[in-house]
């Protein structure tokens, strides 16, 4: 039953369903609005992640999704073929490169959160989206049989029994092949910046959800971390003249992790200001 001041409502019908739709502008405000909303004024939306009940639910549902994110098409394809004639069947080489073009694109949130992915073709052609599905999209046209392992953070490796929920942190598991044999290579697209064959420091490498994408089997493994491109070396010289002046050089090679960190700061501060950023580091 309509309000008495309801306005007229307009009435359509689709087979036996019918649709009465009432518009009105200009509604007067229940709460008056001040320069910051009162509190529980405005709606809100919560997100809640998804429950999983197993780990093999959790590999079904982002193997489903990450199937129709990386059906390739013409870019996908242009781009493993230049890849290809440029370093041939060098996997290693191929690996680095597949794996520059995918930190190239601009991250657009966390879609592993959500798991809505961009198209890998539609990210690579407007450089925007998820730089994982990217990755293995890329890998997936050369060959290279890549397999999404799913890590948790260190936070939550004391959790027993370990839940689905803890491993949403997407890394990369690509094979290639060497004279000595089938040899492995770890990438995490999702930390930018960060050099092939290394992860982020906050990830727990010892227990890792393997999902293979060309099948529905799902396993546990452990990855050794690369300690030593962790390590961060300082060497210097000193010099004392006959005056007595004191001169010195220090050269600092950075590892991984911090090497990215630098990169990023470099790459958002001013080309002006880089000078000073260096001087100021050298101060400390």
């Amino acid at each position: 039953r309509a309000s008495p001041d309801a306005p007229q409502g307009v009435r359509s019908a689709l087979g036996p369903v019918a649709v009465t739709v009432w518009e009105r502008n200009g509604i007067a405000q229940s709460v008056r609005e001040t320069a910051m909303p009162q509190e529980g004024a405005l709606p809100t939306i919560t997100f809640a992640a998804r429950a999983f009940q197993s780990f093999a639910e959790l590999a079904d549902f982002y193997r489903a999704r990450l199937a129709a994110a990386m059906i390739p098409g013409p870019e996908i394809f242009r781009r493993a073929n230049a890849l290809r004639a440029t370093h041939g069947p060098d996997s290693m080489a191929l690996a680095r490169s597949l794996y520059r073009a995918a930190d190239a694109i601009h991250e657009l949130g966390s879609a592993w959160d959500s798991a809505e992915f961009a198209p890998a073709e539609r990210s690579l052609a407007h450089g925007e989206g998820s730089r994982t599905v990217v990755a293995l999209a890329l890998a997936e046209a050369l060959g290279l049989r890549p397999e999404l392992l799913l890590a948790r953070s260190l936070a939550d490796a004391g959790r027993n029994p370990a839940h689905p929920a803890d491993f949403r942190r997407p890394l990369i598991r690509l094979y290639r092949r060497t004279p000595s044999g089938i040899r492995t290579v770890i990438a995490d697209a999702e930390s930018e910046l960060l050099p092939i064959g290394t992860v982020a420091p906050d990830l727990d490498l010892s227990r890792l959800l393997v999902v293979p994408l060309q099948s529905s089997e799902v396993f546990f493994a452990s990855v050794t971390p690369n300690r030593e491109a962790e390590r961060s070396r300082a060497e210097g010289d000193l010099t004392l003249d006959g005056n007595g002046t004191l001169r010195g050089e220090v050269r600092i090679q950075l590892g991984a992790w911090r090497g990215a960190q630098m990169r990023a700061t470099l790459l958002s501060t001013a080309r002006a200001e880089r000078q000073r950023f260096f001087e100021q580091l050298a101060a400390r």
